[in-house]
């Protein structure tokens, strides 16, 4: 009998001691659960910080593009209204100037027929109303030479010309056509070589054309802004 009662007290001990450990196994398995929990968490929040920094940096990029963009468009802005500017002192100086057409076409039509020019009367002292023009235009080359590259050009097979002229004391009553020059080289031609190129439609340099050049260029300028402007926005 007390054999009996040593086995049964033997193996009542025995699964109280395996139950204790079955709860002591238990209690870590949970903790640890939890770290792990707390580390992926960790783990989650350090993902979405560098994430977060990563669109930052990417942010900032664009916006220092954007910025740069806006200054460029800025400056070309400011450019455009410079040159606007320009184009309108030079329009107002070819305006000054447009009263004076019917003469300017007068001297090329001279030119062009290959005549000289009677500008005034040297006996009375008086200037036509073209002598007048001319003396305001005229450049000395040497004494008793001029031209009028300012006036008035023509675009040949030897280059842009225009036309010299024999001015008899440089006293401008009188032009006597005889030769051409090369507005950049400074060539001169002889009458009877150029001449037959002398057309109206080889002309260049006018004040019509220059006129109607520059509010072209002005349309387009404003063009330009306008589409930047859209830009922009």
């Amino acid at each position: 009998m007390r054999a009996d009662a040593s086995y049964y007290m033997k193996a009542i001990f025995q699964q109280e001691v395996r139950a204790k450990k079955k709860d002591k196994n238990h209690d870590l398995t949970v903790a640890e659960y939890k770290v792990a929990k707390e580390e992926e968490k960790i783990e989650k929040l350090s993902t979405d910080k560098i994430g977060l920094e990563a669109d930052i940096l990417v942010l900032n990029h664009q916006k220092s593009i954007t910025q740069k963009k806006l200054e460029e468009l800025d400056g070309e802005i400011e450019s455009s209204n410079i040159f606007l500017n320009a184009l309108q002192k030079i329009k107002q100086f070819i305006q000054a100037y447009l009263p004076f057409a019917p003469l300017i076409e007068e001297f090329a039509n001279h030119v062009e027929r290959g005549e000289d020019i009677e500008a005034g009367n040297s006996f009375r002292g008086l200037f036509t109303a073209l002598g007048e023009l001319l003396n305001s235009f005229k450049e000395i080359i040497v004494d008793g030479l001029c031209w009028f590259p300012r006036l008035m050009r023509w675009q040949t097979s030897k280059g842009e010309v225009s036309p010299v002229f024999e001015d008899n004391r440089n006293e401008g009553y009188y032009y006597r056509l005889k030769s051409y020059m090369d507005i950049h080289t400074g060539q001169e031609y002889p009458k009877e070589l150029i001449q037959p190129e002398i057309k109206p439609e080889n002309r260049t340099g006018t004040i019509e054309q220059l006129a109607q050049n520059v509010e072209a260029v002005e349309q387009q300028v404003q063009l330009m802004g306008v589409k930047m402007s859209r830009n922009r926005l």
